[in-house]
């Protein structure tokens, strides 16, 4: 497909006497010319346009024939080869079965939960989900739960996390150097000496 834009169609102008695929492109008024050109080998793309984004006045010929006189040079010395034969594909079954959707029930690209729910054969009508209880019963029920009851609450169980454990007890800052020591009382005086012979006197009062 890509072969014939090259040997019949808008890219002419890029045959190089090899076997050559491509695809031209034109954008809005000509900004943009663009030619993207490849043989087995080698892979070239060519953009024409104007810094400002101004209209060329041109065509995507203009670009293929940019890049046929680039390659022209460029393949000087590569060997001509062709492309690889197409696969049968005549012989080739499809393995994916669509699975048809209500365009109408498709939502941000996705199909609603009830589609979905079809595909594998658990589908719901539209009577059966009319019949559901709504929302806002459900809603009520959740405020009354929240209003205070009469029955007394259960008290709250004490986190051993919570509590602080005890402080431990600074320790005691040493005298200074400067300072002096305290003075003690005088001292007692001792008792006199018995000598052998002499009965000891009791002490006068």
């Amino acid at each position: 497909m890509m072969e014939n834009v090259v040997n019949s169609g808008t890219g002419q102008s890029a045959q190089i006497d090899r076997p050559v695929a491509g695809k031209t492109g034109t954008s809005e008024k000509a900004r943009d010319l663009w030619f993207i050109g490849f043989i087995p080998q080698l892979a070239t793309g060519v953009w024409l346009g104007n810094d400002d984004n101004s209209p060329t006045w041109s065509a995507s010929s203009t670009a293929a024939s940019v890049w046929h006189d680039f390659m022209t040079t460029a393949v000087r010395g590569m060997p001509v080869k062709s492309f690889q034969d197409l696969p049968n594909l005549d012989t080739r079954k499809g393995s994916i079965k669509a699975k048809p959707i209500n365009p109408g029930r498709v939502v941000n690209g996705e199909a609603s939960r009830s589609e979905s729910s079809s595909s594998s054969g658990n589908y719901y009508p539209e009577e059966h989900r009319s019949n559901s209880a709504p929302a806002e019963p459900a809603r009520q029920s959740e405020s009354r739960s929240s209003e205070p009851s009469n029955s007394t609450p259960a008290p709250a169980q004490r986190s051993e996390s919570s509590e602080a454990p005890p402080a431990a007890p600074e320790p005691a800052a040493p005298p200074p150097d400067n300072v002096a020591p305290p003075e003690l009382p005088p001292a007692e005086p001792a008792a006199p000496p018995v000598t052998s012979g002499q009965p000891q006197s009791a002490p006068s009062k």
